[in-house]
């Protein structure tokens, strides 16, 4: 049985970030610029905000994922501290998940695809090659390949989310299970039932000691 997307199982929790009234106002503010591209002054009145964590369920946040990823980029290139350009990026990891989730419980494969890049590439950014949530930013993509029919890209990013897991979690994990059954699926699906085999039994094996 095909695993299901790791966004849908790893949405993280609304945070709520205490700041001072002139603060919350600049980080309005500063939301606000990053929206309509006014980058320089999005990062003038960053200076005036206690606290660079964004709160993703808040209504205030930032509508458009385009204009966030480039000022993330922008701050980057002129030296901004890497943890605020980081609580950018998980912001927009937040986002994308959503609406991963969204396309994906409606049936819009492929329109869901361009925000799991997007959320595989920051993952990729903030923690590197060798993180287990990338692999599972890979798995989905995987996923999603596989149900609009792309069996080479689903094969692709299912190798490489299940050699980054051998190496993080080890051949013993459930998670390591977990991609073995999905290129199990995956094998099953074109017909080469040999080597679906191989795959479910190795996973089965692993789950009977986990």
């Amino acid at each position: 049985m095909r695993k299901w997307l790791y966004i849908l199982l790893m949405m993280p929790c609304a945070t709520i970030y205490a700041q001072s009234p002139v603060s919350e106002l600049y980080k309005q503010w500063m939301i606000e610029d990053i929206n309509r591209g006014r980058f320089e002054k999005a990062v003038k009145e960053m200076t005036y905000v206690e606290d660079w964590s964004f709160d993703k369920n808040n209504e205030k946040a930032f509508v458009d994922i385009n204009n966030a990823l480039a000022f993330a980029r922008y701050a980057d290139s002129i030296g901004i501290a890497k943890p605020f350009i980081d609580s950018v990026y998980l912001y927009i990891e937040y986002e994308c998940r959503i609406y991963i989730t969204h396309y994906y419980t409606n049936g819009n494969y492929d329109i869901a695809i361009p925000y799991c890049e997007l959320d595989a590439e920051i993952n990729k950014t903030i923690l590197g090659e060798n993180h287990p949530d990338y692999a599972n930013s890979l798995n989905d993509l995987g996923i999603l390949y596989s149900d609009i029919g792309d069996y080479a890209k689903a094969e692709q990013y299912y190798l490489q989310a299940l050699e980054i897991k051998k190496t993080t979690l080890g051949e013993n994990h459930s998670d390591y299970a977990l991609s073995l059954n999905n290129l199990g699926s995956l094998y099953s699906d074109i017909g080469d039932y040999a080597k679906a085999e191989q795959y479910y039994l190795q996973a089965s094996e692993i789950t009977k000691t986990t």
